[in-house]
């Protein structure tokens, strides 16, 4: 069995963006950091093109700001370090 890691999540989130299964890849998202994976730019990307793809610019907009949120929480931790 192949572990989980962030590309095999990134490749299944695009494919479920290619097939419009938005809401698969919001559970596919929200199961990253179970899995103790950190969602990168690829995988949030690959989300908002999903939701906006099916029409979702709230769930799209959603994402944006979580993700905005994430990098600027992550800038400030590199911060804090030095």
């Amino acid at each position: 069995m192949i572990a989980p890691n962030t590309i095999c999540f990134s490749t299944a989130i695009s494919a479920c963006e290619k097939g419009l299964q938005w809401q698969q890849v919001l559970v596919l998202l929200a199961e990253m950091p179970t899995a103790t994976l950190d969602i990168d730019a690829i995988s949030y990307n690959s989300a908002i093109n999903a939701c906006d793809r099916a029409g979702q610019w709230q769930a799209s907009l959603r994402l944006l700001q979580v993700m905005v949120s994430v990098v600027l929480s992550n800038i400030v931790e590199d911060l804090m370090e030095v």
